[in-house]
């Protein structure tokens, strides 16, 4: 996610970095002493809620899984991994909060709703990668269009920018899944029902790797300023979420 508390702290930016799924900036690990730090604690913890909970509601819709007496545990997902996320910018670490992110919310998937390790993998992967598509293309428009840039990202809040820009859209994408029926029953609800590694699956393993290959190469890209190649990068995980969505609703079909 965006590093809002750097940003928000009015602290001098070295530069900016794309995760993927949500950016963040990069800085001096300095600030304006404890009500500062205050201040931004707790915007980034608000919009990091809002943003967990806008991805696992889209997840769950678009796999069709009842979140009907879920709303605490969705909750206290979305709390722990903000404050995942806060501490691990806090330490120099921005680089590895997305994919942390990702592991962690599929634990907690697995854990909380009784799904097994692999579905929980496809839920997390599938949402996650989603709005990494879209908040991508908003900042790469913005960028384009000289709404926000690394010249400006002074005067610009770019952290909450994005992420308000992209609320409208998630649940925009909600809606359309219901509207049109474009959830998908194939995720079995007992997390007793062992995973049949059959080509369907081995082939479901293959893009969701791909994906978490390709979300970690885009992090590592950008730190380096080759924004040429995130944006290939970013190609190839519109390319295999579309490849994912497909493989997808063809099982669907089947049952």
């Amino acid at each position: 996610m965006f590093n809002y508390a750097k940003l928000s702290a009015k602290i001098p930016k070295k530069g900016y970095a794309n995760t993927g799924f949500l950016l963040y900036i990069k800085g001096d690990n300095r600030f304006l002493g404890k009500g500062a730090y205050a201040m931004v604690y707790l915007p980034f913890i608000l919009v990091s809620i809002l943003e967990t909970l806008l991805v696992l509601w889209f997840g769950f819709t678009l796999f069709n899984i009842r979140i009907k007496g879920y709303e605490i545990h969705m909750f206290i997902i979305a709390s722990l991994t903000a404050h995942i996320s806060y501490s691990l910018r806090a330490d120099e670490l921005s680089y590895l909060a997305p994919l942390v992110q990702i592991v962690y919310i599929i634990i907690c998937i697995w854990g909380l709703f009784k799904i097994q390790v692999f579905y929980s993998a496809v839920v997390a992967i599938s949402a996650y990668a989603y709005f990494s598509i879209w908040q991508s293309i908003i900042f790469f428009a913005g960028n384009a269009w000289g709404l926000f840039s690394i010249e400006n990202v002074d005067r610009v809040p770019i952290g909450y920018i994005i992420p308000f820009l992209t609320f409208p859209i998630g649940l925009m994408s909600i809606w359309v899944v219901r509207r049109f029926n474009l959830s998908m029953d194939w995720i079995p609800s007992n997390h007793k029902q062992k995973v049949e590694w059959t080509g369907f699956n081995l082939t479901l393993t293959f893009i969701l790797v791909a994906i978490f290959i390709l979300y970690g190469l885009t992090i590592y890209l950008v730190s380096l300023g080759a924004y040429e190649y995130v944006v290939i990068m970013n190609i190839l995980i519109v390319i295999l979420y579309y490849l994912l969505f497909n493989f997808s609703k063809r099982k669907d079909r089947q049952l």
